[in-house]
């Protein structure tokens, strides 16, 4: 299973890299956190990694409606959910609308645990250098 979760972890984020509509970007930013779930509560028995696992959900959960709030609102404005076109028209003189729009710098790293203080515990997935250390040769 944990295969499958690198998988498609890493197939999400190329699709999120190179969507070119924002109901695509939208599908793969929640492949991404579906993804992220899985891999932070790997080890199911743990109760820290249960408790992280709801934790990291909860906050890609958080920043995903508000991504969906900024694509209806892009959507509502220009008329399309295709990123050339949106980036075409807002050059073409609609820098105000697309002001209004456009999140805050860095709304990346808003949906990830790290930033968040009290979820700063959600990342403790298991890594393969703690798995090493414990192995005899």
């Amino acid at each position: 299973m944990r295969f499958y979760a690198i998988v498609l972890f890493m197939a999400s984020m190329v699709g999120l890299a190179t969507a070119q509509d924002l109901i695509l970007l939208f599908v793969f930013w929640d492949l991404t956190a579906v993804a992220s779930y899985l891999l932070i509560g790997f080890d199911r028995q743990d109760a820290e990694a249960r408790r992280s696992t709801l934790m990291a959900l909860l906050v890609a959960g958080i920043s995903a409606v508000g991504l969906l709030v900024g694509i209806l609102l892009l959507r509502v404005e220009y008329g399309t959910t295709q990123l050339p076109e949106i980036i075409g028209r807002a050059e073409a003189g609609r820098r105000e609308a697309a002001r209004r729009c456009t999140p805050p710098p860095r709304p990346r790293s808003w949906g990830s645990p790290r930033c968040w203080p009290r979820a700063r515990s959600a990342v403790t997935a298991p890594s393969p250098r703690a798995r090493c250390s414990s192995w005899r040769f």
